[in-house]
Order: C-alpha cells, then structure tokens, then sequence
C-alpha cells in the first residue's frame, strides 16, 4: 500500500502543481494565447502518472519490465480493434439517444459550425462556402476515427501506465476488483480537478461550479475506467487501454456538430461526459463491471513483491 500512496502523491503533486500554475497566470496566458498553451500542458500533464510509476519504482527498486508493457497483440487484435473503434460507437449511439430525447437540438446541416468555418476561412483570406465547410467537418469526424486516436494514444499511454498498469492492480489486491473500479475512478477524476475548475469538458457557467463538474467528472472516469480497466485486463497490457483513452480523446466531441445553434448542456449531451450522451458507455461498464473478478483482474507477474505473510508454506 505504501507504494500506492508515495506514486498518487507524487502524481498529484505534480499534476496539481503545473496546472494551479497555469490557473495563476491564466490573465497574462490570455494575452499570449492561453488556448494553445493550456493544450500544451493538458497535453504533457498525460505524462506525469508514468513519471510518477517511474519514480515509484525506482524509489523501492521495483523492476518497471514487470508492469503491463508488451502489447500483445497477438490473439487480441480484435480487442485492439474495440479499443480503436468502440468510443466512436458508443458516443454516436449516446449522440443518438440524447438527439432523439431532445430532437429540437438536431441539426442535420451542422449549420452553426458550418458558419463557424466559413467566417474563420473569410477572416484568413480564403473562400469557403457552406458546403466545402461541411465536407471540412466531415473531414475532421473521419480523421478523429482513424489516425488520431493512433497519435493521442502516445499521450494516454502516460496516463494508462500509471492508472491502469500500475494503481489498479494495487487497488484490486486490496479491495477487490468491483472496489478498485470506484476507488480508482473517483481517484482519477480527482486528478483532473484543477482542468474541470478551468473550464474542460463542463465549462464555467453552471451551478455549482466547480463542484458539480469535478464530482460528474469522478463519475465519467468511473465509467470509462471500468472499460478500460477491462480492456487491460483482458489482453494484459495497458496499450488497448491507451488507444481506447486516445480514440475517446479523439471522437468526444464530433456530436456537438450537430447541435443546433451550438448551445448544449453538457452534464446532459451529446458529449459522452453528459448522462445521455454518455449513456451506451454507462450500459457497457454496468456489463464489465460485473465481469470483473479477482481471478480476471490478474497479469502474469505481480507488480511487486508479496509481503511475508502472504507466501504459502511449502
């Protein structure tokens, strides 16, 4: 356990403190162009939960070749194709439920993100009309499903190695698989915290804000680290886990599309992170989580050594 303590510690320390950083100085961040550097250390912060496994190790000299690395894609490529695949699925078809719920939201033309292009083509000099900007669109979903989540997934390996390869097989020791996938999500989404504050996945202007947002955050990563954690344990390697995080990274947000005049609410949809929206994602971990046992939630080497008490007499 207790190196399940010292690796949250130095992860959340870290994390914590690059983005509280970025938070003080986001007045002066605005003026140089806060949008593309915040990316820049969202995007880098993905990192820090395998420096902190690296870390970790080192400090109790713990073997890193031991943790979930090798991809194993042989006799899983069709669970590297889930993981490629599966997050465009599941998000059109909660896309779908919360556009069926609310069909006065719909817009088949995707107008408002049509003009949106369009003006910002004008503005640089270009002339676009409304349907080479619809094919622009259409351009972007097709990309976010192919080739993105292949260059995202270099990001959340970052992440996955730390949440998937190294805490949840900690956590499973100690609480049990079905315990892990709570403890582990709430842990997760308190991690992103300090983003949620700034404004990531909920925006600004809502009730309760920030609270309303960290806790419907804890709550997504709850649902979507079941999945992940799944996937993980399935194949016994974090990389399925990293590519799914990077396609889901990838595809989120292509629903907003089609949201007539761009305004939506997304504690509601269609994004994922909304409870409609999120609602095939939510149906889907409901099934892994009661898949999910000890003897699945095993890999082939333990990640550090049994304590005393726990070796069998011979």
């Amino acid at each position: 356990m207790k190196r399940l303590f010292v690796y949250l510690g130095i992860t959340f320390a870290v994390t914590y403190a690059c983005e509280f950083t970025l938070m003080a100085f986001s007045d002066t961040l605005t003026l140089m162009g806060a949008s593309s550097v915040s990316q820049v250390v969202v995007a880098l912060v993905m990192f820090v939960p395998l420096i902190g496994v690296a870390v970790t190790c080192a400090i109790f000299r713990d073997k890193f070749s031991l943790l979930p690395v090798r991809p194993n894609i042989r006799g899983n490529v069709k669970w590297y194709l889930v993981a490629l695949f599966g997050p465009a699925v599941l998000s059109a078809a909660g896309a779908a439920l919360f556009f069926a719920v609310h069909p006065e939201s719909f817009d088949a033309s995707m107008g408002y993100y049509t003009d949106m292009v369009v003006k910002q083509a004008q503005a640089a000099g270009q002339a676009v009309d409304g349907g080479t900007a619809r094919l622009a669109l259409f351009g972007q979903m097709l990309l976010a499903m192919t080739l993105a989540p292949f260059f995202n997934m270099i990001f959340a390996f970052g992440e996955e190695m730390g949440w998937r390869g190294y805490m949840m097989p900690k956590l499973c020791e100690r609480v049990g698989p079905k315990g892990a996938v709570i403890v582990g999500g709430v842990i997760w989404g308190l991690w992103h915290a300090p983003i949620t504050a700034m404004g990531h996945n909920y925006g600004l202007d809502y009730a309760g804000f920030p609270w309303l947002g960290i806790l419907a955050m804890c709550c997504f990563c709850t649902v979507v680290g079941c999945l992940l954690t799944w996937l993980t344990f399935k194949v016994g390697s974090v990389w399925p886990a990293a590519l799914a995080h990077g396609a889901l990274n990838a595809v989120s947000g292509a629903s907003v599309y089609f949201v007539k005049g761009g305004s939506y609410d997304p504690f509601v949809g269609p994004m994922p992170v909304g409870y409609i929206g999120g609602a095939a994602f939510i149906a889907l971990a409901v099934v892994a989580y009661f898949a999910l046992d000890r003897s699945f939630c095993s890999f082939p080497v333990k990640t550090e050594p049994a304590a005393p008490d726990e070796v069998e007499a011979s």
